[in-house]
């Protein structure tokens, strides 16, 4: 079952990176989908989520746990996302601006060290989506058996 799920997620990744590499094509391709740059740009974020998970996911089993039943640690995944999940949503730039602008009187250094940081969107999407599939563990059966012995005596 671990090697299973191990190449089912390798596969997944791999699909969700062809689909996301081929996502321009796709949609030049059909004439008939208009979409807004809006949802364009959500639908890619959520496939570099995607394929940040299956990678996590892939990680989660080769470290192997024992037990019966799959978890989800919402504590290591809060602790390890926050980051990554601000970035995201300040990525958009124009929080990002309004900030730089009002409070830092448009500082021409500090926009291009923001501009550095919150530009790459599709890093921080990848990152969350590693550590929601890092955060899962799974937990594989193995087959245990109970013996009760008796090792005393009666007298």
């Amino acid at each position: 079952m671990k090697k299973l799920l191990l190449i089912f997620s390798i596969i997944n990744a791999g699909l969700y990176f062809i689909i996301y590499s081929y996502f321009d094509y796709i949609l030049g391709s059909s004439p008939g989908v208009v979409m807004p740059a809006l949802a364009i740009s959500f639908i890619k974020i959520l496939f570099l989520i995607a394929i940040g998970f299956s990678a996590g996911l892939t990680v989660s089993i080769i470290r192997g746990f024992d037990g019966i039943k799959s978890t989800f640690d919402y504590k290591m995944f809060m602790m390890l996302s926050i980051v990554p999940l601000i970035m995201l949503l300040l990525s958009g730039g124009q929080v990002t601006n309004f900030i730089i602008v009002r409070f830092f009187n448009a500082n021409k250094k500090l926009a291009e060290l923001a501009f550095y940081l919150f530009s790459r969107d599709f890093i921080w999407s990848m990152l969350l989506g590693f550590f929601a599939g890092v955060s899962v563990k799974l937990r594989f059966k193995r087959s245990r058996q109970l013996r009760i012995t008796n090792n005393w005596e009666v007298r």
